[in-house]
């Protein structure tokens, strides 16, 4: 489609994507995380060039799944979509993805230790290794936001803060800022692509990848 050959083609969407994608998991979002990455997906898979960069897409969002306690979702992405890769089956990304997976599944939990061990894992983006560190023999991670729980009551507005905070606050206020505009950038381009994860909740943090 034209929107999806503008996902293919615009430029430095997947670093653009990967700093999302490193946002969310950083912030605990992972169910956003997950969203972002089937789009990084989807825009890799149709870069040749882009291969070892798919292969840690991919890892990532097997260790994703696996910690928002999804090991069926993470099982399943994995057989169905990521071993359709034939270039992906002999990857170190692949086999520590595969035996996180079983693992897990089997409450193993001197594997999942080792597995944290490998220096495949110690060689990925922090964000990634601190991730697939806290993952314990039941999978699921602490402190992850779901979309299945209530929100929280809305905060009083805050009084302004005297002098000494304010370039503290306008650092704050520039980050945030510089997250909205790449997310804006995006917009256009996610605009109807299909990630394959429809059981995401659009709701599920303050921005909106669509």
């Amino acid at each position: 489609s034209g929107k999806q050959g503008q996902l293919c083609t615009g430029a430095f969407v997947g670093e653009q994507l990967w700093s999302v994608v490193k946002h969310f998991v950083e912030r605990k979002q992972l169910s956003s995380a997950l969203y972002a990455l089937g789009a990084l997906t989807e825009y890799y898979e149709n870069d040749t060039d882009s291969t070892s960069t798919l292969y840690k897409t991919y890892f990532t969002t097997s260790i994703v799944q696996i910690s928002l306690g999804d090991i069926v979702a993470a099982e399943k992405t994995y057989m169905e979509k990521h071993l359709q890769s034939d270039s992906y089956l002999p990857t170190d990304e692949c086999r520590i993805a595969e035996d996180m997976i079983r693992a897990v599944k089997d409450f193993d939990s001197d594997k999942v230790e080792s597995l944290k061990k490998e220096r495949k894992v110690n060689n990925m983006d922090v964000f990634v290794r601190n991730l697939v560190m806290e993952i314990t023999s039941g999978g699921k991670v602490g402190g992850i936001k779901s979309s299945k729980s209530k929100p929280k009551p809305t905060p009083a507005p805050a009084p302004k803060k005297p002098a000494p905070d304010a370039a503290a606050d306008d650092d704050d206020d520039d980050d945030d800022k510089e997250l909205e505009e790449a997310m804006a950038d995006l917009g256009a381009e996610l605009d109807g692509v299909d990630v394959g994860d429809d059981d995401v909740d659009e709701d599920d943090d303050e921005i909106d990848l669509t």
